[in-house]
This record gives structure tokens, C-alpha cells and sequence, in this order.
């Protein structure tokens, strides 16, 4: 079981997203156009610290990413946020200023972007960060550079969640690929080096996919994908054959996301439940 160890308040609307930061740092987007940083407590609760309110839209999605300068292992940290007005946009928390904007204008050809609201991002290693939009693509960003270096085409329908991993699974230090899950019901595996389209994952969600996870194991074995959908699902994948090993069944509504944790699976539904799944011992 678990209990409350507190309450953050503080948005006008609608919360769509949040991510941890260094330091015991919390960040909250929101359709209020705003994200607030939190600081906080060993206790439970926290205190708002700083408001970012330059935003013409909500803030529909958040993710850190660290630039790294050469030879550097472990750079600085920005937050990354996605909004409605089809912008990535990142920011320094320490002096809660914007550094960069991506996004597209009709006066620079250079400047490519978007041309959807942002609905989705995702830390994909050292430097790069990958957004999803509902223009259906996929795009991965060159922090550093400060240009898009691969835009990824292919789905159907808005891409609703995004997950990097394959690192450490295949002894590598950065993920090696990228998961897409989208409304067209499928899920895609992308290879993060030369943005290539390695497998599609279909036929068995009949709603669209809403969050991703990953169960690592031994390298021999391989990883396992769990998607979650609004069919009120869960699946197991092998992403070596692309093959769906389960079905986790039980929320009675959409299942609007998912995250692995040793041992378990936990997914959150429309149903108003959060549910822990148990691993077999053949997907450890």
C-alpha cells in the first residue's frame, strides 16, 4: 500500500505533466501557461520556487536533458518543455530564462519545427531530446547544435508518448533506440543514430497508445515493451521479434500511462485506479 505525503497547489488549470530536476527539484506544466518549480521537502509537500509564465498556450509536456561540453560526462541540465503553440523550447531553471526555441517560421526556411501542438518529449541520451506532435512526426533535436538532425515519419495518427532506452540493456551509454506510441494504434522502434524505422508494433491495440515502459533484462534476453492504450489495455513486447508475449488486462477505462519499476509494472487509468502488475519470472 502507499499513503498521501502531500499536495502541491498552485495552477489555475488543468496539470499535464511533470518531471524531476536536480537538487530535489520538481517541475509542473500546465494549461494555465504556465510551469512552477517546486522545492521539495524529505517530509512530503514542497514550495512553489519559481513560476515560468512566458507562454501564449498550455505546456503539454516536460523533460530534462543534459549538454555536455567536450570531453564531458554529465553536463549542465535544462528543462525541456512542449506547449500548444508547436514549440520545444529549453530552459536554464538557475536563471529561469529560455535558451533555445525550435520551432518552424515562415520567414527563415532554416528554422524547421512542428507544425502541431507538441504533445509528447523524451531525454534520448546526451544532448538530444525527441518531441512528438499531433503533425504525426517525430523529431530529434541536436541541443548543442541547436537543429533538428531527424525527423521521423511514418505514423498515422498524433504520437502520444515517446521512450528512449537500449543503453545500458545493450552495454552502450546512451539509448540506442526510441519507441513511439501513437493514435494510429501502433507503436514504433526508431534507431536513435540514423533515425531509421527498425519495427512496428501493430494489429493488437484497437485504441491508440498512450504510454510506454521498458523491463530491462540480462542482454541476452533482451528488453520488454509494455504499451498502454485506450482500449483499456496493457502489452508485453518482445522488441527483438516484435512479438506480443501478454496481455494485461483489467482497468475498465484507458490506461493513460505506464512505468516500470523492479519487479512490477504500474499503470494509471480513466477508471480512477493505479494498479500493480507482478513479473513473472521468465520476463526478469
Amino acid at each position: 500500500g502507499g499513503r498521501l505525503l502531500g499536495t502541491l497547489l498552485g495552477h489555475a488549470k488543468d496539470v499535464n505533466a511533470v518531471v524531476a530536476l536536480e537538487g530535489g527539484l520538481l517541475a509542473s506544466g500546465s494549461d494555465d501557461r504556465t510551469v512552477k518549480v517546486w522545492q521539495l521537502s524529505e517530509q512530503g509537500g514542497g514550495i512553489c520556487i519559481d513560476t515560468l509564465a512566458d507562454f501564449q498556450g498550455g505546456v503539454k509536456a516536460l523533460a530534462t536533458v543534459h549538454l555536455c561540453s567536450e570531453g564531458e560526462e554529465d553536463g549542465k541540465e535544462l528543462l525541456v518543455t512542449g506547449d500548444n503553440q508547436k514549440r520545444v523550447r529549453l530552459w536554464d531553471i538557475h536563471t529561469s530564462s529560455c535558451v533555445a526555441t525550435f520551432a518552424e517560421d515562415a520567414k527563415d526556411a532554416t528554422k524547421e519545427g512542428h507544425r502541431g501542438q507538441i504533445l509528447c518529449l523524451a531525454a534520448a541520451g546526451p544532448g538530444c531530446i525527441a518531441s512528438g506532435s499531433n503533425d504525426k512526426t517525430v523529431r530529434l533535436w541536436d541541443v548543442g547544435a541547436r537543429r533538428c538532425r531527424a525527423l521521423l515519419e511514418g505514423h498515422e495518427g498524433a504520437i502520444c508518448c515517446l521512450l528512449a532506452f537500449g543503453g545500458k540493456e545493450a552495454g552502450a551509454t546512451a539509448p540506442t533506440t526510441l519507441a513511439s506510441g501513437s493514435k494510429d494504434k501502433t507503436v514504433r522502434l526508431w534507431d536513435l543514430a540514423s533515425g531509421e524505422l527498425l519495427r512496428q508494433l501493430d494489429v493488437h491495440h484497437t485504441s491508440q497508445v498512450r504510454g510506454l515502459a521498458v523491463l530491462a533484462r540480462p542482454p541476452t534476453l533482451g528488453p520488454l515493451l509494455v504499451s498502454a492504450s485506450s482500449d483499456f489495455t496493457l502489452r508485453v513486447w518482445d522488441v527483438a521479434s516484435g512479438t506480443c508475449v501478454e496481455t494485461l488486462t483489467g482497468h475498465t477505462n484507458s490506461v493513460t500511462a505506464v512505468l516500470s519499476t523492479p519487479g512490477r509494472v504500474v499503470s494509471c487509468s480513466d477508471d480512477r485506479t493505479v494498479r500493480l502488475w507482478g513479473l513473472p519470472e521468465a520476463w526478469k
